[in-house]
């Protein structure tokens, strides 16, 4: 989807997720709500996107936006600035490594 629309995207939001936690929340029905609390949603190298391959897409592309690092998360259980971190930390390794 990516690689068709590419040259539309301005900003790219990199948001992990974790496909057990998805499971179980779809199994449950549980609201958006319930599945942040419970751990669906992640930073970038903390679940199952291949962030490399997007990056190498936009690298290719020539892509000059944003990477804005994201999660819905209970900073209870996952401090914010950590996260962020570490979120932040995955991306700027993979495009050091692309370099």
């Amino acid at each position: 989807m990516l690689a068709k629309h590419v040259r539309r995207v301005c900003h790219v939001h990199c948001k992990d997720v974790r496909p057990q936690v998805i499971r179980m929340a779809r199994n449950r029905n549980w609201s958006f709500l319930d599945s942040v609390i419970n751990g669906a949603f992640t930073v970038p190298g903390d679940g199952a996107v291949d962030f490399k391959s997007l990056l190498e897409t936009l690298r290719d592309n020539a892509y000059r936006g944003w990477l804005v690092v994201e999660a819905e998360q209970d900073p209870a259980v996952a401090p914010s600035y950590e996260y962020a971190e570490k979120g932040y930390r995955h991306l700027s390794a993979l495009i050091g490594g692309m370099a």
